[in-house]
């Protein structure tokens, strides 16, 4: 079983059971909704079929709603169009478009009074690259630099954008509706500058008065969120590095440090933290990736991330389910080589220790001087087992939740295998604790077990040794 875990976005290539089935049994975690395409209809056939999937292999599989949040984009197209070097084109909104009058349509009203002349402007993730030339009230007149072909409802970057934008559209608030409604266990929101678009998601949450509360994962892509990277990542349940939007946001050669800067802060803050955007790219097309994703991978794994998230791989792919295999694959050779070594970290990578922190520390310390076959948890919202997670320990951690929600929560942490049950009673859970492990061949006679949990009653943290 693999530490790290796997996220994949979906759509057409995986929309059956079978295919969804297959990606759980390629370790597969999370399954990743993209707001930015797709309809509510569909969504929740698909999330029928994923709660099938779930049922039947008897492993949770969570799901994330990516909000599209405050990006701008171009809007529908009757075709696609061939956008040439040389060719000026017209940024308008609330116009149809038109390859004849060279107009492309814009969902933002204020684009014009925002921008000046002379600025670039990066389309579909930067493959088109616009400078402006010249804008009226409503229109935008960019020149082409480097063109491409262009579908409907691609993404307008402007590097260091500082005009108004929406924490969340009237589309991100159906959409978030839709998500709490069907109980999902993790909402991304795109293109977060601040840490008051944090506490706005939250709040907007809460009015929706949801039975469990879900998980908020911020997406870094501006470089306003990089300055504010503390602050959000202390917030935040979870970071979600999306290196496409904030490699054309910010310089590429940038991308790489800030990625290997906000895992070490995501560590030491305990938040669970993912790599994602043109992990495996080549692998939408081809069978097999390139030498140099495959040890894009595994830096990211090395670095310590949480979990590595496939989008049009698996979302708009040819190969789905291999690229799913190869991810497992790499994931695996990379954790054997760094179990061989030693890749939990120590205190004094932490700084000051609080109480609760230190403890945890000397649980993982425990399970290496007893030789313990894992470390248990029993949770009640799934902190303790973030905090065992972050250490990175040797040993695999099942985590006993009390609630579906934390089932599938927990299937983001690093190294952390949830179990679901219902017990309370400390006594009650260790012992049906053991049974489960003993059943699913885990641990067999003879094992030792350390558990860690907190009373129901006294609210102390305990710490407990089992030979099985």
């Amino acid at each position: 079983m693999n530490r790290t875990k796997i996220i994949c976005t979906a759509g057409p290539p995986i929309y059956s059971e079978a295919k969804i089935e297959a990606l759980v049994k390629n370790e597969m975690s999370v399954i990743r909704f993209n707001c930015s395409h797709g309809d509510l209809k569909t969504r929740t056939q698909f999330l029928k079929k994923v709660r099938r999937v779930e049922k039947k292999l008897g492993k949770p599989i969570g799901v994330m709603l990516d909000l599209q949040g405050p990006k701008l984009r171009t809007g529908d197209l009757p075709e696609p169009f061939d956008l040439k070097p040389g060719e000026v084109w017209q940024l308008s909104y609330g116009v149809k478009a038109d390859k004849i009058k060279k107009i492309i349509p814009v969902g933002f009203k204020g684009l014009s009074r925002s921008i000046k002349k002379g600025d670039e402007i990066f389309i579909a993730d930067g493959v088109i690259h616009t400078k402006v030339i010249k804008k009226n009230l409503n229109r935008v007149f960019i020149k082409i630099i480097h063109g491409n072909r262009l579908d409907s409802r691609k993404g307008l970057n402007i590097p260091y954008y500082k005009g108004p934008l929406k924490v969340l559209s009237a589309k991100d608030k159906q959409d978030l509706k839709w998500g709490v409604e069907h109980a999902v266990d993790f909402v991304a929101l795109s293109f977060i500058r601040t840490p008051h678009d944090i506490r706005y998601l939250q709040k907007e949450i809460q009015t929706l008065k949801p039975k469990s509360m879900p998980l908020i994962i911020a997406k870094i892509e501006k470089p306003e969120a990089v300055q504010n990277i503390e602050e959000i990542t202390i917030l935040s349940d979870g970071i979600l590095i999306a290196r496409g939007d904030l490699g054309v946001e910010m310089r590429q050669e940038q991308v790489p440090v800030i990625q290997k800067r906000v895992i070490d802060l995501c560590r030491y803050h305990r938040t669970p933290v993912i790599v994602a955007t043109q992990m495996l790219d080549s692998m939408r097309l081809f069978p097999t990736p390139t030498r140099a994703e495959v040890s894009d991978v595994a830096s990211a794994i090395y670095a310590g991330t949480d979990a590595v998230m496939l989008t049009g791989e698996t979302s708009a792919g040819k190969y789905p389910i291999k690229a799913v295999a190869v991810m497992n694959r790499i994931i695996k050779q990379v954790e054997n080589h760094m179990i061989e070594k030693t890749f939990r970290k120590v205190p004094e990578d932490f700084g000051v220790m609080s109480f609760r922190r230190a403890f945890a520390f000397n649980v993982v310390q425990m399970a290496d001087d007893v030789k313990a076959r894992a470390i248990v948890v029993l949770n009640r919202r799934g902190e303790m087992t973030k905090r065992i997670s972050k250490i990175h320990p040797k040993q695999p951690v099942y985590s006993l939740a009390l609630n579906k929600t934390t089932y599938r929560q927990l299937s983001l942490y690093w190294g952390v295998f949830p179990l679901n049950m219902k017990a309370k009673k400390t006594s009650e859970r260790i012992t049906r604790g053991i049974e489960i492990l003993k059943t699913k061949r885990v641990v067999k006679t003879g094992d030792r077990l350390v558990f860690f949990y907190r009373d129901f009653d006294s609210d102390h943290l305990n710490m407990k040794i089992v030979e099985v």
